[in-house]
């Protein structure tokens, strides 16, 4: 975990090199608009490579297969949790998949524009949809943006959960030589060329 832990911190730097804040309101909102013209100024654009780095770290660090290495269930019953049973097997397996809840939704602010929508700019959304809908919401002002967003980031960080529990169901164990091969002649070199790259790309002013 340790080791997979400086591939993700080393992926994310780049991203944040791009965006020149930590401040994930404004990484969003940054992300608005297109890139180039033609694709969405989300992170997943900017820096693929990172995001696909990030992704994977991300699912080692929440031990979803192939890196469920340290509870083998499949192997062990339940893993390390066979001693357990009732009210805390269940608040720890809700704790390891609240791990991946919380991954999707940095992964979807980080990359995936967040509450953003491609191509469409959810703030300029009117309160008046010229009598549709009952006249509650115009006299109340009521506004759509917020709840759009919400949905919106609400699908992608449910779409992400999806993508990782098919993947535990795809995809074999690795052997523990291969997973620490994978981080570190692998992924970590291509993290930091990746780094490089970004930031030489940053101070000629491509993003």
């Amino acid at each position: 975990m340790i080791s997979y832990e400086i591939t993700m911190g080393v992926s994310i730097v780049g991203v944040l090199a791009i965006y020149s804040s930590l401040d994930l309101a404004r990484i969003v909102e940054y992300q608005s608009g297109t890139f180039l013209g033609i694709f969405p100024n989300w992170g997943i654009f900017l820096n693929p490579v990172g995001f696909i780095l990030f992704f994977v770290s991300m699912m080692a660090e929440t031990k979803r297969a192939p890196f469920d290495l340290p509870e083998s269930e499949s192997e062990l019953v339940a893993g390390y949790l066979t001693e357990y049973s009732g009210m805390k097997f269940m608040l720890f397996w809700l704790g390891e998949f609240a791990e991946i809840a919380v991954a999707s939704a940095i992964i979807t602010l980080l990359f995936l524009g967040g509450w953003q929508l491609p191509y469409v700019d959810i703030t300029q959304i009117s309160s008046d949809w010229g009598g549709v809908l009952p006249a509650f919401f115009n006299e109340w002002n009521f506004q759509w943006a917020p709840l759009i967003g919400v949905a919106v980031f609400g699908a992608k960080t449910v779409f992400l959960c999806v993508v990782q529990v098919v993947l535990r169901w795809t995809l074999p164990r690795f052997r523990y030589d291969q997973l620490m091969n994978l981080c570190w002649k692998i992924m970590l070199p291509i993290a930091l060329l990746n780094l490089v790259a970004t930031v030489v790309l940053v101070l000629m002013g491509f993003y």
